[in-house]
């Protein structure tokens, strides 16, 4: 309530909240660059993201 008086800028309370958001939109582009794809053949499932592959039976 002084800051407000005083006309002085309030003093930003969790920093780290910014931080975490910033990070957080970092990593959401960086997994939009490569997509996931998954494809299932009968009982053979295929995962694709980039340049990694893994195959898996059911």
């Amino acid at each position: 309530m002084l800051n407000n008086i005083a006309g002085a800028t309030p003093k930003q309370e969790k920093p780290e909240f910014e931080v975490m958001k910033q990070l957080i939109d970092r990593l959401d582009r960086m997994a939009d660059r490569d997509p996931m794809s998954v494809t299932v053949d009968g009982d053979k499932v295929t995962v694709k993201k980039g340049d990694n592959t893994m195959e898996t039976a059911r």
